[in-house]
């Protein structure tokens, strides 16, 4: 049945200790497996109650979500896909706050594999708000940081600084880029 595999991979995530957004993928995947089954007449052999709610591939949240799981189980052409999806459906909504979301997961996972070329596009999607978000400021931190624009990574610690509040810098990123 459909639950059990979910129950699987559920006990698999807390075995290797996932992280937040792959639990959430999990608990997003959950809700779907739910609204399929109850589409399938199945929602009694999963034990759903009513109320309980479905995922929604229309909200870049959830679309974000299963790209973060895509990603949790190997699966990183799945989870590319998943990952433009997910900016693609914020920017078409225009709320700010998705687009950063989306931006921001997506843009450190390609800095952090050392994708560059394909994260720049995606940093100067928000850049504008770098001036006013701490997300999108730290967003300039990494890539300049990952290019080792010094100069760049400087100005773009002050002004994450600025925005930080209790925040801290992390402590790679804190020190200069190597020349």
């Amino acid at each position: 049945p459909p639950g059990e595999r979910l129950v699987e991979h559920h006990a698999h995530a807390v075995e290797v200790g996932a992280g937040a957004g792959a639990m959430a993928a999990l608990g997003l995947l959950r809700g779907h497996v739910r609204g399929r089954a109850r589409g399938l007449g199945m929602a009694g052999e999963l034990g759903l109650k009513a109320g309980d709610t479905a995922f929604d591939d229309s909200l870049p949240a959830h679309v974000l979500a299963l790209a973060e799981w895509a990603e949790f189980i190997h699966r990183p052409g799945e989870a590319g896909q998943l990952f433009g999806r997910a900016v693609s459906l914020a920017e078409t909504r225009g709320v700010p706050a998705e687009i950063v979301d989306t931006v921001d997961a997506w843009a450190r996972r390609l800095l952090a594999s050392g994708r560059i070329d394909e994260s720049t596009p995606l940093v100067g999607r928000v850049a504008a708000w770098a001036s006013t978000d701490y997300p999108s400021a730290m967003l300039q931190v990494r890539l300049f940081h990952a290019t080792g624009q010094t100069r760049a990574w400087q100005q773009a610690v002050e002004q994450a600084t600025l925005l930080a509040g209790e925040r801290r810098m992390p402590g790679a990123l804190a020190e200069p880029p190597p020349a």
